[in-house]
């Protein structure tokens, strides 16, 4: 989802998110300080949040907010890639996902030449909804 370039089909728009790289794209709280992913269409009133993630750094083993309308859940990312479930009501069908890395980090790392050093907080692979049942 996040390695190629644009917006996935079912997202309106996004931001606080850094461009495409080979595994997926960095949080860059120069563009944000959250990550907002805006779906076309209102998020199920029940449904699980499938995020493939890493942390960056001091971001590591830290508390990240995770919020859909009124619901807030905590995931806790580690400098490799995991996948983490997060079940969410979504009881107001919000069609808005927050994510507010705790600790984002001014770096080069992985950067463009020439461009200026970007605050990096987490790197997604892919955020799936999965709706739930009952």
């Amino acid at each position: 989802m996040f390695n190629v370039a644009g917006a996935p089909e079912e997202v309106k728009q996004f931001s606080g998110i850094s461009r495409p790289e080979s595994w997926g794209r960095w949080s860059n709280a120069q563009l944000g300080s959250d990550v907002k992913i805006e779906y076309k269409e209102p998020l199920p009133e029940k449904f699980d949040l499938v995020i493939t993630a890493k942390a960056y750094g001091p971001n590591a083993n830290k508390p990240i907010p995770v919020r859909v309308g009124e619901s807030e859940q905590v995931l806790t990312l580690a400098n490799d890639v995991t996948t983490t479930t997060l079940h969410f009501d979504n009881p107001s069908r919000s069609n808005t996902l927050t994510i507010t890395p705790p600790d984002p980090q001014s770096t080069n790392e992985g950067n463009i030449l020439g461009h200026s050093p970007r605050q990096l907080g987490i790197g997604m692979v892919e955020i799936k909804v999965v709706k739930s049942e009952g």
